[in-house]
């Protein structure tokens, strides 16, 4: 079991890899910490675990979604209607997701690189 300061270590380091590769803000940090726990979540919980409003709360899980941070599904309501609720990845998936993310954004800064060598010496 991991210690409180380890497991705090391992939170800022998530949280930096992903500020760097996607740039989220506060909130999109709550949300993904909150789901972070394995299990679905809906819109309604999330949104008082974050105390925020549902729109608000709803804008930065389709922003994590976009990204490929969480996943949504919808769910029935057995007397009739549905429901959405939100997860995060499973660690191996998220981290392959990091790892595209990264080479992505190394090739990137790399043809960057080339270009300021060809242009600015």
């Amino acid at each position: 079991m991991l210690s409180l300061t380890q497991s705090k270590r391992k939170k800022i380091v998530c949280n930096d890899l992903l500020s760097c590769l996607y740039g989220l803000n506060e909130i999109d940090f709550k949300i993904f910490n909150i789901l972070s726990d394995k299990e679905a979540k809906s819109l309604d919980q999330i949104a008082l675990e974050v105390k925020r409003n549902r729109t608000t709360v709803y804008k930065n899980l389709q922003r994590l979604t976009s990204l490929g941070l969480a996943k949504k599904e919808m769910k029935c309501i057995e007397k009739g209607g549905q429901y959405l609720v939100f997860r995060s990845l499973e660690l191996p998936e998220l981290r392959r997701v990091l790892e595209i993310k990264v080479k992505e954004t190394k090739d990137k800064l790399d043809a960057l690189l080339s270009k300021f060598n060809e242009y600015c010496c």
